[in-house]
């Protein structure tokens, strides 16, 4: 079988305790990106500005202000 990726909300139906698994990985990655640098490591080697807040806004499951999440961002790599 081929690994595949799926977005959160397409995710396909899966069998015995995984879904619980699924949603406490998502729950961990969700606390997990508010605190440590881990932004790097699910993008690729090459990324825009704008991919950034894109990623956040998956993960997070919410709509970001761009202009203020860049803004902290860019501070926050100084």
């Amino acid at each position: 079988m081929d690994a595949k990726w799926f977005s959160f909300s397409d995710f396909p139906g899966v069998v015995f305790d995984h879904s619980k698994i699924i949603d406490l990985a998502i729950q961990r990655l969700r606390n997990k990106i508010v605190y440590e640098p881990i932004r790097f490591e699910l993008l690729p080697a090459e990324f825009t500005l704008n991919n950034l807040p894109q990623l956040y806004e998956i993960i997070l499951g919410e709509e970001l202000d761009k202009r203020n999440f860049i803004k902290m961002v860019l501070k926050s790599s100084n």
